[in-house]
């Protein structure tokens, strides 16, 4: 007997549920948290900016980070099989791409005008790539439960 489930109890869905609200937060952190003019897609009018507090600076500055390499591998998740290969094989490769363009960041490549020109104004911090690290696994765990869960509970 089939029985029908309502759309929000797809896997896929909650994926992609959660990775918009994780990018969501991400420029929440980007208008509350960063200096004004820190991103090219963002107009500087639209920023609140508490980048005075230094704490809350401090404190939020890498959430960006671990929210973009969360959401963009739950978003990968929800297009594929979910199974244990096909999900660490996206959270790795997810992982390089964010490393890469965070190193890209490092004051020895900006120096090249191409470079320059191509990531604007971003700055390369270790903690970025610890964010990402954090964010990798907290999606991994994410992904893991989230489809673990919706195979033992429809089948």
């Amino acid at each position: 007997m089939y029985i029908a489930r309502p759309i929000i109890a797809s896997p896929q869905v909650r994926l992609v549920v959660l990775a918009s609200i994780s990018l969501a937060l991400g420029l929440v952190v980007y208008l509350v948290a960063r200096e004004a003019g820190s991103t090219r897609f963002l107009p500087t009018a639209l920023h609140i900016g508490l980048t005075d507090i230094t704490p809350v600076q401090g404190f939020f500055g890498n959430l960006p980070s671990f929210f973009h390499v969360y959401a963009f591998i739950l978003y990968s998740a929800a297009v594929v099989e979910p199974n244990r290969k096909n999900i660490l094989l996206i959270c790795i490769t997810w992982l390089c791409i964010e490393t890469i363009l965070e190193i890209l960041q490092s004051p020895s490549v900006l120096r090249n005008g191409m470079m320059r020109d191509v990531l604007g104004t971003g700055y390369y911090d270790p903690l970025d790539i610890l964010s990402l690290t954090l964010g990798t696994i907290a999606a991994y765990i994410s992904v893991q439960l989230i489809t673990k869960r919706s195979q033992s509970t429809y089948k």
